[in-house]
């Protein structure tokens, strides 16, 4: 089963696991948080949830783009495309990404992959950032096996001009050295704004929003 989880990540195959919903809404300050279970969103708060549409494939700029995805962080305002540098690994597209937990920050390199429903790291973060399981759910692996794997919560992941508060994410143990990247970047996190790939410049560019 280990050398299957090996094979699984060096290729970025598809695979998912049943996830909540996204759920947005405004604070008293005017930011929009997102967060992926309605039950985090403050009761006072309640009446101005949305919950973002979904989108798939890599290039996503015909899903419609709703207000809620206005991001919280002030130079992530701006209105045009911004560009975020990858690199490409056997055809693997590898981003930069900021996990915060804790009052713990580790930049991470995750393999982005919308074929995952949910963003996926190894159990090393549990000690690196002290995550706690929230729940287990069932993995489907590309051979059509299934694998019980831990949830856990993230404080927040930042990609990009994204930053996701309160973020779920799977957790599974890798074999050492055989790997590309420190995970999978999944839709629950690609899902909150419009983008596409261009591989020839490296880069992942973030569409401009109406």
């Amino acid at each position: 089963m280990k050398t299957c989880l090996t094979v699984l990540f060096c290729l970025a195959l598809a695979w998912s696991v049943q996830a909540s919903g996204i759920y947005h809404y405004r604070d008293a300050s005017g930011r929009l948080i997102v967060v992926d279970d309605p039950d985090l969103i403050p009761e006072q708060y309640a009446s101005r949830q949305v919950e973002a549409p979904t989108t798939s494939g890599i290039s996503s700029e015909d899903s419609p783009v709703a207000q809620s995805w206005e991001i919280t962080i002030e130079e992530q305002e701006e209105d045009g495309e911004i560009i975020t540098p990858v690199e490409i690994i056997h055809n693997q597209v590898v981003v930069p990404v900021t996990l915060q937990n804790n009052r713990k920050e580790l930049t991470v390199h995750l393999v982005v992959d919308t074929g995952a429903t949910i963003s996926l790291l190894d159990q090393e973060m549990v000690r690196l950032l002290r995550l706690k399981k929230v729940r287990s759910a069932k993995a489907h692996l590309a051979d059509g096996s299934t694998l019980t794997v831990d949830i856990a919560r993230l404080a927040s992941l930042s990609v990009g001009p994204l930053q996701v508060n309160q973020v779920q994410v799977a957790l599974v143990e890798r074999e050492k050295g055989i790997r590309i990247g420190d995970g999978l970047l999944g839709m629950n996190v690609l899902k909150h704004r419009p983008h596409r790939i261009d591989y020839q410049q490296k880069c992942i560019i973030w569409e401009a929003r109406d």
